[in-house]
């Protein structure tokens, strides 16, 4: 059975961070005697709230909720685009056809390539589905903090999204989805470098 209750004080714990270390084991202490009377739900609940409520008010609060919502806000809907442009989600008008226009007999891209379209289209879907899964994996390092696993996942999206640009210029007679990719990426890869810098500089997080 899920423990509901121990879930949010989990999250209300690390929503005060290490700078109000003496608040949140306060917060253990008292949980385990409102689990005894039986209101270990709604106390969890209430130390969220007041958590919430107190994150605004300072600087490494601040930073965790800018961190979530980049998280949250940008690099799961780039996950979503990449999933999008294999599977063409009906409510999405961003589905990457011509990867499967490609295939189709009399395509341009089989007059003038043929065999080797064939052999690429397939190794450009996985790569748009590794793009999606590598992007879901960094929101989660991100918000984690783990700044040595976020180096290496952007490091490889950006390898896997250089070539996949190459593959689909050529194969594809052109691609004008490149300059989007390209832009989002940037913006992606400085709100990481500010997140990163700004993480650093707080007392008690930063190296």
């Amino acid at each position: 059975m899920i423990d509901l209750a121990g879930a949010l004080l989990v999250l209300a714990r690390r929503s005060l961070g290490p700078s109000r270390a003496d608040w949140s084991a306060a917060m253990e202490i008292e949980f385990s005697f409102a689990r005894a009377d039986g209101r270990a739900l709604a106390f969890a609940a209430g130390c969220l709230l007041a958590a919430w409520r107190e994150l605004p008010q300072q600087e490494p609060g601040r930073f965790t909720i800018l961190n979530h919502l980049w998280a949250l806000g940008f690099l799961i809907p780039a996950a979503v685009y990449e999933f999008a442009c294999v599977t063409r989600f009906p409510f999405l008008p961003i589905g990457d056809v011509r990867i499967f226009a490609a295939l189709l007999p009399g395509s341009a891209q089989q007059l003038y390539f043929g065999p080797a379209c064939n052999a690429a289209v397939p190794a450009m879907i996985a790569s748009r589905l590794a793009l999606g899964l590598l992007q879901l994996r960094l929101a989660w390092a991100l918000v984690e903090c783990d700044w040595a696993s976020v180096t290496k996942l952007t490091a490889l999206i950006l390898s896997i999204a250089a070539t996949l640009s190459i593959f689909t210029g050529v194969l594809l007679l052109g691609d004008p989805g490149i300059v989007q990719q390209a832009t989002l990426l940037a913006a992606e890869l400085t709100g990481i470098v500010l997140l990163a810098r700004w993480h650093d500089r707080l007392p008690g997080l930063g190296a």
